[in-house]
């Protein structure tokens, strides 16, 4: 009650609050992801959810010398970040006819159940070489890769960066992973609201792209974490 504006992730759990926020005349913002356009936001900040899917398959393509095999593990299609960052690898691959996507995995968001089908995906496929993965647990992902004797064999391409992520980049069980500027998305919005309510700026946009990052071997050893 009483508040003129409200920001949220635009994630699936928070839709009916944004909803009944808009109901009540509030202004929202939501930011990390877009939320349904029945949700009247006034503006989201977000990645190009395009980015990391043509990032690390250009990533791949050139650490395995235009040629391999390849495992996309994939979230829950419906969720647009999931979809885009699928279909543009895949797109982008294509431009690389040596390389070949032998098997597309569904995982759950979930710890247990992206490792679990990571493993049963390195068991089924014995001389994939990559994996992409779209939505989060990367980190499940490299300890599937390491508890299956396939470090040093098998590099995975995410996004997103934390400390244990960073461990996993020195360790060269992630390849390449795509940041997504996480303070940015924490601030920004906040700035842009504030001017909308106040001073009535107006929003550059109705959805405000934030930078990207990749971190890789070359420049892992600069980051302050």
């Amino acid at each position: 009650e009483n508040f003129d504006g409200l920001i949220f992730p635009g994630w699936m759990n928070t839709h009916g609050y944004a909803e009944e926020a808009v109901k009540k005349g509030m202004k929202v913002m939501v930011y990390n992801c877009d939320c349904p356009p029945e949700i009247a936001r006034v503006a989201c900040l977000c990645p190009d959810p395009a980015e990391p899917g043509l990032i690390s398959a250009r990533s791949l393509a050139k650490n395995m010398g235009k040629s391999g095999q390849v495992a996309i593990l994939h979230g829950d299609m419906e969720v647009g970040s999931n979809a885009e960052r699928y279909n543009s690898f895949k797109e982008e691959i294509k431009q690389y006819g040596g390389i070949k996507i032998v098997d597309e995995v569904f995982i759950l968001d979930n710890d247990e159940d992206v490792y679990n089908r990571t493993v049963e995906c390195l068991r089924n496929n014995k001389d994939v070489q990559a994996l992409f993965i779209t939505n989060g647990f990367p980190c499940s992902v490299a300890r599937a890769i390491e508890d299956s004797g396939k470090a040093g064999k098998v590099r995975l391409y995410a996004f997103d960066t934390d400390p244990e992520i960073i461990s996993y980049i020195k360790k060269g069980i992630i390849a390449c992973t795509v940041g997504q500027d996480s303070f940015g998305q924490g601030h920004d919005p906040v700035i842009w609201l504030y001017n909308h309510l106040a001073a009535g700026q107006a929003f550059p946009s109705d959805i405000i792209h934030c930078r990207v990052s990749v971190v890789d071997g070359s420049n892992v050893d600069s980051l302050i974490m």
